[in-house]
C-alpha cells in the first residue's frame, strides 16, 4: 500500500513539473528578438516642452558635417510614419563661413551672424525639406542661411519643424544634414571646420 501511495505522489510531482515554463513561447521569442535586433531605434523619450508626441534618437554615435567639400551627415528613418521635426544637439566641433576670422567659429553657422543658422536637411537627392522656406527668404538666401525663431549660430541645440504639416517618411529612408553654403557651393572657399551632433526625430 505504501509503495502505491509513493508512486502516486511521485507521479503528481512529475505532472506539475511538466507545466513549469522553461522558455518563451514562439511568439514571445520572436517579439523579443525583433526588439533586440532593431538597432535603428536607439532610444525614445518624452519631448517635454516641444509640442510633439515623442522623440527618437536617430544615431548610435555622433554624426558630423563639414562647412565645405560636400561633406554632409546622414541619418536613417527608423520606421514609416509622419516626421514633424528634427532636433540636433551639439556634441563637439565648430564650423565657420570665414576661417581666417577668429570670431567666425560657431555650432550651426558663422560667429558674426549670431541670429542665423546655416543648417539644412535634405533628401538623398539633395532636395531641401528643412528649414521651411519661410525662414530662408532673406539677403543670404543663395547660401541657404535661415533665421529660425529661438535659435542662432551658437545655440546648443537646434529644432527644425515643418511649418504646416508633418512629412511622410518610410523606414530606411536616409536624410542628409548639410552646411547650407556647402550644399549650394556658394562662397565656400573660405569656409572651415566640422561639427558633430546627435539627431532626434519627432514623430506624430
Amino acid at each position: 500500500m505504501k509503495s502505491i501511495l509513493l508512486c502516486l505522489y511521485l507521479f503528481t510531482l512529475g505532472s506539475r513539473g511538466a507545466n513549469i515554463p522553461t522558455e518563451l513561447d514562439s511568439n514571445g521569442a520572436e517579439d523579443a528578438s525583433a526588439k533586440l535586433n532593431d538597432k535603428s531605434i536607439i532610444s525614445k523619450r518624452a519631448v517635454g516642452t516641444h509640442n510633439t508626441d515623442s522623440l527618437y534618437k536617430l544615431n548610435l554615435s555622433p554624426v558630423c558635417f563639414s562647412a565645405r567639400g560636400n561633406q554632409f551627415a546622414t541619418v536613417t528613418m527608423p520606421f514609416t510614419g509622419k516626421l514633424a521635426a528634427m532636433k540636433l544637439i551639439h556634441r563637439y566641433g565648430y564650423v565657420t563661413c570665414h576661417r581666417h576670422n577668429p570670431v567666425g567659429w560657431s555650432h550651426w553657422g558663422c560667429g558674426h551672424l549670431k541670429d542665423y543658422v546655416n543648417v539644412v536637411i535634405t533628401t538623398s537627392r539633395n532636395i531641401i525639406i528643412l528649414p521651411p522656406d519661410q525662414f530662408l527668404k532673406f539677403n543670404h538666401q543663395a547660401g541657404k542661411w535661415s533665421k529660425v525663431p529661438g535659435y542662432g549660430a551658437d545655440s546648443h541645440e537646434l529644432i527644425l519643424s515643418f511649418f504646416t504639416s508633418p512629412r511622410s517618411v518610410r523606414r530606411g529612408q536616409q536624410l542628409r544634414v548639410w552646411y547650407g553654403e556647402d550644399l549650394m557651393g556658394w562662397t565656400e572657399g573660405d569656409n572651415g571646420g566640422r561639427v558633430c551632433f546627435d539627431v532626434y526625430g519627432s514623430f506624430v
